[in-house]
């Protein structure tokens, strides 16, 4: 499409309603995705995704299948998808990853008895997969590590056969066992620092979600009113989120801190859900039920406190239904398992979003996230929201009237920047812009802004 012929559709008025907001809120993002194919079998599967301060860059971990059936750990480096093997077993699963692209989760070892036993490991580029050991009884799983360190939580086999959550101390490297909250089992499932949360058996037999660190012990975080909970998530200032039951016997995703306690996040419009993962903007991800019975994948905002369905924010053409959610980064990366073309296959979701700097009468500089390098990015204005449809493009709409183009611009490694003129005459008014690329059926949030 030439630069001519795109700025003639831009300005084409098209009948049509664009995607409704949910509950008449949007998110601050949209998203684009990228699926990652298995290691020759069926399907795949994404924990966790991070930033990397390395040269892994963006990076995604899970387990894929391979062709005799089995999973194994991956991670996936921005460029291409590594086997991290196992420890001689048959497979292996990678649930967590810090900034340093260290990973953590279990890999099968074979015993001297020739049993196969899960092993807790954490893997580096340098020393591939090592074991960290257990708490007496052989099996052990890795399923958190500290996003700016090297403490890890996970469960473990005790000397007498029960399941206990551990913490991996940095400094020694040893395991400590976190007890219990009454019972005869827990499970650690998320870190921050030396905080651990997870679920625990409780001396009446109900499963607690808890929080755990060596100064204070193991503290139940209590439940949306019914017996059971469990929480599986907690971002670097503290939120945590998880699931619970409630006072109907309905399971609930829900959200907690230390000012408002156990808060419900709702559902999609059916009866359950589960939170997995939680960033320090409080904003949390996970699994619920929609009024149709199906499992998707959302999006849950503490600072509006509405949940978003992830599919109503890519585009159809991109042949998803995300169904998991599993972890978010702070900038709003999303990784998680759907269904793609009708494979089973691990996601990324990528941020796109736009902003601009200046004022009127001078350059302004026109900035898009998270594009594509050697893309080309068109950026559109006006004076109104409203519905306009992309000729050439069935379904592709923006949320502008009558929109006029402001340029494009190249992505050169991860942003698309345009500089350009805002005349004086746009001073006291308030512009809506937004930034598309038409041919990834992608179009950012509208960008407002008030010109002095």
């Amino acid at each position: 499409m030439t630069r001519i012929s795109l700025i003639l559709l831009l300005v084409v008025i098209v009948e049509g309603s664009f995607a409704s907001a949910l509950q008449g809120q949007e998110p601050q993002v949209r998203w684009d995705s990228v699926a990652y194919e298995p290691f020759g079998g069926a399907m795949s599967r994404a924990t966790a995704c991070t930033q990397t301060i390395n040269s892994l860059g963006r990076a995604v971990v899970g387990d894929s299948q391979l062709p005799s059936g089995e999973f194994h750990a991956f991670l996936h480096d921005g460029v291409s998808m590594l086997d991290l093997g196992t420890f001689g077993g048959p497979s292996s699963r990678a649930e967590s990853l810090n900034l340093w692209g260290q990973v953590v989760g279990f890999a099968d070892a074979i015993s001297a008895a020739g049993v196969v036993q899960p092993r807790a490991f954490i893997w580096d580029a340098t020393t591939g997969l090592v074991d960290i050991g257990h708490l007496g009884g052989g099996r052990s799983w890795a399923t958190g590590i500290d996003l700016y360190g090297t403490g890890i939580c996970g469960t473990s086999e005790t000397a007498s056969g029960d399941l206990h959550a551990f913490w991996r101390n940095p400094l020694s490297s040893t395991l400590v066992d976190c007890g219990t909250l009454g019972g005869t089992w827990s499970q650690g499932l998320a870190i921050n620092g030396s905080l651990v949360v997870g679920k625990s058996g409780t001396s009446q037999g109900d499963t607690r979600a808890f929080m755990w660190e060596s100064w204070m012990g193991m503290v139940d975080l209590g439940t949306l009113g019914g017996s059971m909970s469990v929480a599986s998530g907690i971002s670097i200032n503290g939120y945590i989120c998880g699931w619970s039951q409630n006072s109907s016997g309905q399971v609930h995703p829900f959200a907690w801190d230390s000012t408002s306690g156990m808060v419900d996040c709702g559902t999609l419009g059916g009866t359950w859900g589960f939170a997995r993962g939680v960033n320090n903007v409080r904003q949390v991800v996970g699994s619920a039920e929609t009024a149709s019975g199906d499992l998707h994948a959302f999006l849950w905002d503490a600072d509006t406190g509405v949940m978003f369905d992830l599919n109503d924010w890519i585009h159809p053409s991109l042949g998803w239904e995300l169904q998991e959610a599993n972890h978010i980064t702070d900038s709003g990366f999303i990784a998680g398992t759907g269904i793609h073309r009708g494979e089973t296959r691990a996601f990324l979701l990528k941020p796109f979003r736009m902003s601009t700097l200046g004022s009127a009468g001078n350059n302004n500089t026109f900035t898009a996230l998270h594009s594509e390098p050697g893309e080309t990015i068109w950026f559109a204005w006006s004076l109104s929201r409203g519905s306009f449809q992309v000729p050439g493009f069935p379904g592709l709409e923006l949320d502008l009237d009558s929109p006029k183009v402001v340029g494009n611009a190249l992505d050169t490694g991860g942003s698309a920047v345009l500089s350009k003129w805002v005349p004086l005459r746009a001073s006291g008014k308030t512009v809506y812009f937004q930034a598309l690329s038409p041919q990834r059926y992608l179009v950012s949030p509208v960008f407002e802004k008030y010109f002095w």
